[in-house]
């Protein structure tokens, strides 16, 4: 799926699916929604009916403890936001 969203192109092709919704992570395709991140850094959740674009580090956050991911989802957006152990 491609979108074009503040003059900035998102493509659910090209961005890595780093946790979903529904579903396990190898079908982003088919999950109820999915987070993104592009290869320039840019997140965005992308579902059947919408795709939301910019997320701050905090929504990223905010959407991550709203579903019930697996511990190597949460582990990789810890990683990738440099997130530390409480």
């Amino acid at each position: 799926m491609r979108k074009i969203i503040d003059g900035h192109l998102y493509n659910t092709e090209t961005a890595s699916c780093i946790a979903s919704s529904g579903d396990s992570i190898s079908h982003c395709g088919a999950s109820i929604e999915a987070l993104y991140r592009t290869r320039s850094g840019a997140w965005y959740v992308y579902s059947r009916s919408r795709m939301v674009a910019h997320l701050t580090p905090q929504e990223v956050c905010a959407w991550a403890s709203s579903h019930n991911l697996t511990d190597d989802e949460a582990t990789t957006i810890a990683a990738l936001l440099g997130l530390k152990d409480a």
